[in-house]
């Protein structure tokens, strides 16, 4: 004998009932869910990949600043160059070096990030235009006042840049070593430039990724704590595939680590330790993979925001430091590059 009473029995049994429907219906919400997030995360995380700022939406070259503006602002030239395949006109800024610094003075190609523009790295500009460089400030196809619908994370962006310097060759405005510098997706389209093109002599890349399947799932477990390393790979590969479909690049070939395997430039690799988008784990790799004479700086207290957009004094320095080193822009470059003098 239980013990139990009729009603005694009768509510344990209702309970165990109303149990086992929670428990039915809680692995019914899950599948459903899960159903349906195979559904619209592929397609959202596609969207977000592949949708460049300028998409749909084409710059008017009758709102470019005007002469008076981009002159004020200590811009030597303001230029539309078609490049590419789909074609796009990419706007640039080139700021002269001093007089003094030659006929031929080396140049830098000056990129930003991803979903920003060319004014915003302008300090920068100058600051290498004093120390004897002509500078290109870049805005990548589909940023800023450039066109283009879609981004391809320095797959198509890499042979834009050699496009363009070889307009910029044959109209005379550029002739001697070339450089290139940029930030994350900025710096991840400068390697692929450099493992492309043997005129590339000395590139700067700030807090870039090894590959762009590789950066997406660190930003999913950045962005989602506790759930994106929940989300399955088959979601995260269908949405890459689909991004890809969409953009028109496979992304599986956005990826500087294979590239720079390839380059001859050094390359020195800044990096903040706290940087939670795009770990420095990344740089720790590319420079293990990196042609002789690179090096890798990694800075403590520094994020991915701090670094990249406004950076540091220090930052800066190394920056140009780094071009006056390998492109030979000052009297004291030679010196520098064998050792015998401080770079600073």
């Amino acid at each position: 004998m239980s013990g139990q009473t009729p009603s005694q029995s009768t509510r344990r049994s209702r309970i165990r009932h109303a149990l086992l429907a929670a428990a039915v219906l809680a692995v019914l919400g899950t599948c459903l869910a899960a159903a349906t997030a195979s559904r619209w995360f592929p397609e959202v995380l596609a969207g977000g990949i592949a949708y460049a700022p300028n998409h749909n939406r084409p710059p008017d070259p009758a709102g470019d600043p005007r002469p008076a503006e981009w002159r004020r602002l200590g811009v030597s030239r303001q230029e539309r160059i078609r490049v590419g395949d789909p074609p796009a006109a990419l706007s640039i800024w080139i700021i002269d070096p001093p007089a003094a610094a030659g006929d031929a003075p080396p140049t830098v190609f000056v990129l930003h990030g991803i979903r920003d523009r060319k004014d915003h790295l302008l300090g920068l500009g100058r600051a290498l235009a004093a120390d004897g460089h002509r500078v290109v400030l870049v805005d990548l196809r589909g940023h800023g006042r450039s066109e283009g619908d879609w981004l391809s994370y320095g797959v198509r962006e890499s042979v834009d840049l050699a496009r363009l310097l070889d307009e910029l060759t044959a109209r005379g405005w550029v002739s001697g070593p070339a450089g290139v510098m940029g930030p994350s997706y900025g710096a991840a389209t400068a390697i692929q430039w450099a493992g492309r093109d043997p005129r590339v002599a000395a590139v700067v890349a700030v807090a870039p990724f090894t590959s762009l399947c590789e950066v997406v799932r660190d930003y999913l477990q950045h962005y989602l704590p506790g759930l994106g390393g929940l989300i399955p790979d088959r979601l995260v590969d269908d949405g890459l595939a689909r991004a890809g479909r969409r953009a028109g690049f496979e992304p599986a070939e956005a990826d500087p680590l294979r590239a720079i395997r390839s380059a001859r430039a050094p390359v020195l690799f800044i990096h903040g330790r706290n940087d939670r988008n795009i770990p420095c784990a990344h740089s720790i790799r590319l420079h293990a993979a990196a042609p002789p004479g690179s090096q890798l700086l990694l800075l403590d207290g520094e994020d991915h925001f701090s670094i990249t957009r406004s950076g540091t004094g220090t930052t800066r320095q190394v920056i140009r430091d780094w071009f006056r080193r390998w492109l030979a822009a000052s009297p004291a470059s030679e010196s520098i590059r064998a050792g015998t003098a401080d770079p600073s």
